[in-house]
């Protein structure tokens, strides 16, 4: 059986909701993250993550930042630090 990919997605608008939603089915665990809390609460209950990403530093395959544009830079600075 092969192993489970992971995935930690920054951003769970409609892009990255979209990502998470494709990669589960696809069979991949993905850990989420939002500035705002009732859009990961969304995401939870939609089933586009498994889980929120927890704090401190992150183990997974794939990093994804789906932000606006104006919020990139801030959001790959925090997201640098998380995943080392």
């Amino acid at each position: 059986m092969p192993e489970t990919r992971s995935a930690a997605l920054f951003g769970l608008g409609l892009i990255g909701g979209s990502l998470g939603l494709a990669l589960r089915q696809a069979g991949w665990h993905i850990y989420g993250a939002d500035q705002d809390s009732s859009v990961l609460a969304r995401a939870l209950d939609l089933g586009a993550v498994d889980a929120a990403a927890p704090e401190g530093m992150l183990n997974v395959d794939v990093a994804v930042i789906a932000v606006p544009p104006f919020a990139m830079e801030a959001v790959v600075v925090k997201v640098a630090r998380r995943l080392g």
